[in-house]
């Protein structure tokens, strides 16, 4: 096959490399650190109310 065979293939497989590099960049500029917030606030909280459940057991084993 010659490359004049091609036509618009290469300009069509660039222009969607593309489309697909900027939805990467979106997920790790957006999406990810959002991700990565809201499991950080899960755990906070979890610890928080793991921390109050706790404190009614603290005198039973000497903390």
């Amino acid at each position: 096959m010659r490359i004049e065979d091609w036509g618009d293939f290469p300009k069509e497989f660039a222009g969607r490399a593309r489309q697909v590099a900027k939805k990467f960049v979106q997920f790790d500029t957006l999406i990810a650190p959002a991700v990565i917030q809201v499991l950080f606030w899960v755990c906070a909280v979890f610890a928080v109310i793991s921390g109050i459940a706790l404190i009614p057991f603290a005198p039973v084993s000497g903390l």
